[in-house]
């Protein structure tokens, strides 16, 4: 609630409203210090390690804006920790961080990281997302990202491999930085489900009481949400869609694992 309550004033003090058909990402670095990073540092690392040029940029005592042409990128220091209820859920949740609960409920204080531009551009505003948010991981002394929209916390290393990953191969798509993959594992009824698909517009998408292992599984899920997401493909009841595992049958029902339908994919 008080991260909402923070954006809500800060857009009100700078007079950065979105307007109608704006996309905002928001996320938080975790940070172990409670120390706002050094502004030109982190300008000129944009610019020559990452090939993020400003516009024009504006720094104030905890915040940076920075324009860089479709989109503008604000980075914002508060210096105090998250909820630990909320870090101690999504921890929680965080297979792929298996220390998450100790390490991320270590954090001293945040450094919110937001883009804003057009709502048509999802896909390359999260990509500025994932650069930016490595960027600054590589000039704070931080644990971890949690992206509040998706309940998703990373660890720092992982999220700086993808983040780097994406500033060498301009077309990969690191979608465990923008997507919270679930899992379930049981005797011949393995599943898994997305949970952030939305905000590219698309349904969230699931596998459920499949046979094959939970990698194979989990695995399938994610070459699919790369293709749904990469080519903004809208599946229909009844279609197959065509993986490296052969095609698979679509179809729209209710969901296996949340409320509401989902793209539910047969294997």
């Amino acid at each position: 609630m008080r991260y909402i309550l923070f954006l809500a004033v800060f857009f009100f003090q700078t007079g950065l409203f979105a307007q109608t058909g704006d996309k905002i990402i928001s996320g938080t670095i975790l940070l172990n210090t409670a120390q706002m990073p050094d502004a030109k540092a982190l300008q000129q690392h944009l610019k020559t390690t990452w090939k993020i040029p400003a516009d024009s940029m504006t720094v104030s005592d905890k915040t940076i804006i920075y324009n860089c042409g479709f989109a503008t990128l604000i980075f914002a220091y508060l210096d105090y920790p998250m909820d630990p209820a909320e870090v101690g859920a999504a921890a929680r949740l965080s297979w792929l961080w298996k220390t998450a609960a100790k390490d991320a409920g270590a954090h001293k204080a945040q450094l919110v990281v937001t883009v804003i531009g057009s709502d048509k551009q999802t896909t390359d505003l999260y990509k500025l997302f994932t650069k930016s948010t490595g960027a600054a991981l590589e000039k704070t002394n931080a644990s971890g990202v949690y992206m509040n929209s998706q309940y998703l916390l990373l660890e720092k290393g992982f999220y700086q491999a993808a983040a780097t990953n994406l500033r060498t191969n301009p077309k990969a798509l690191p979608v465990y930085c923008w997507i919270y993959f679930g899992l379930l594992g049981e005797e011949n009824n393995n599943g898994s489900f997305t949970f952030g698909l939305s905000e590219f517009g698309l349904p969230e998408m699931e596998i459920s009481g499949s046979q094959h292992s939970v990698e194979d599984v989990h695995a399938t899920l994610v070459e699919a949400v790369q293709t749904v997401v990469n080519y903004n493909m809208k599946l229909k009841d009844g279609q197959n869609l065509e993986t490296s595992y052969g095609p698979l049958p679509v179809s729209i029902g209710k969901s296996a694992f949340m409320e509401g339908n989902a793209v539910r994919i047969r294997y």
